[in-house]
């Protein structure tokens, strides 16, 4: 059986370096949470070097986006964020099996903490080809 996999790597603006310390306290109570609840975090929170007040966040072997939209949203209540943010995300898998790679993305409003739209590439290409009704063309196999 193959092992599949999801990965990501984003970067979430604070607006302020200050709230960084604060923004990776609510993080490790997010796990706690999660560990209460016999749930692993599947991401880890550090502090961006390459940009003050915000935090990078990171997939672990396996990540959950739901997770990190979950905490981006605990972030955009207390520390006041809106706008409109984003993340994308990889899916893959170690051992090449139909069907077992993707990708997805999701964009969030955070002054709403709502989801404003989400992508799946296989659902998206599965749904597109089922629009055409033109067939793929047969593979002819020639026998010898």
């Amino acid at each position: 059986m193959s092992r599949s996999y999801t990965h990501f790597s984003c970067v979430l603006p604070l607006g302020r370096s200050e709230f960084v310390p604060p923004a990776i306290a609510l993080y490790e109570q997010y796990a706690d949470e999660l560990d209460a609840r016999f749930e692993r975090v599947c991401f880890t929170v550090k502090a961006s070097d390459a940009d003050r007040g915000c935090l990078r966040i990171v997939s672990g072997d396996d990540g959950d986006p739901e997770q990190v939209i979950a905490f981006v949203q605990r972030c955009a209540r207390t520390f006041g964020l809106t706008g409109l943010w984003g993340f994308h995300w990889s899916q893959g898998c170690a051992f090449p099996s139909f069907d077992a790679f993707g990708g997805a993305a999701c964009l969030l409003d955070l002054g709403a903490q709502r989801v404003v739209d989400r992508i799946d590439c296989r659902r998206w290409l599965s749904e597109r080809i089922a629009r055409d009704k033109t067939p793929a063309a047969r593979l002819v196999r020639h026998h010898s």
